[in-house]
């Protein structure tokens, strides 16, 4: 069933050729989405553009029938959160601190202006701390975290937000395979258990096959396939891969 429609989305920067060609996909509630391609291919634009981190040249998204670019700040928040390459934590703030930034979307008001964060605020981040293995690290400074544990308070902000849709992009590139796969994990734990819909931009294959139940391929800012990860096959990869490094 439809849930999340892509229609005709581009991006171009100035005058210059798309950096995001038009595309159009249409994705069901639930479903887990690797986005793969070589650096330069469009990824992480076309994530932006998703969120309204970018604005589109072109195209519309909608999610359960409504388009994206009609909701405010908040609504989007509520609708769309977004894991990065980088954690982008406050490093002074204790992982719970860094966790309820993700609630600022349900504020409204004087609230708003003045956040003042109550005990349900508080008990959704620490409920988010502890299924991502990190409520023992609560009131430590993510200063004095490992990579692959801020990336796990990342992950946490990120359900504290209670959104339909996850959007990370490149979320295991700086990390280890032990937390790689710790991260993938999580992310395919909260599209299982949750019914989000996840999309994940990628460089490793081997991940998208593993994780994902659907596989969309970028090059040269162009969508070249659309299909499961059993459909794959040798001949993609080196379109999509070996040729751009030829």
């Amino acid at each position: 069933m439809e849930f999340l429609r892509i229609a005709g989305l581009a991006k171009r920067f100035g005058a210059a050729e798309y950096a995001l060609a038009p595309t159009d996909l249409v994705f069901g509630r639930g479903q887990f989405v690797a986005v793969i391609g070589p650096s330069g291919a469009g990824k992480t634009t076309f994530l932006r553009c998703m969120n309204r981190m970018i604005e589109p040249s072109e195209g519309k998204i909608f999610i359960n029938g409504q388009c994206i670019s009609s909701m405010c700040k908040r609504e989007l928040r509520q609708r769309i959160a977004m894991v990065f390459q980088q954690p982008n934590l406050v490093p002074r703030l204790s992982a719970l601190d860094n966790v309820l930034i993700g609630r600022l979307g349900f504020m409204v008001g004087r609230r708003a202006l003045f956040p003042c964060f109550r005990h349900e605020d508080r008990m959704k981040a620490l409920t988010a701390l502890d299924r991502v293995g990190m409520l023992e690290y609560a009131v430590t400074p993510c200063v004095s975290l490992s990579g692959g544990q801020q990336q796990r308070v990342a992950i946490a902000r990120a359900l504290a937000q209670e959104a339909e849709v996850l959007l990370a992009d490149e979320p295991v590139a700086s990390l280890d395979p032990e937390n790689a796969a710790k991260v993938m994990e999580l992310l395919m734990d909260i599209n299982q258990q949750d019914g989000v819909t996840v999309l994940v931009n990628l460089h490793q294959i081997d991940l998208a096959r593993k994780y994902a139940n659907t596989i969309v391929a970028f090059k040269a800012g162009r969508m070249v396939f659309y299909g499961t990860g059993e459909e794959f096959m040798d001949e993609h990869y080196r379109r999509v891969f070996v040729a751009a490094a030829s």
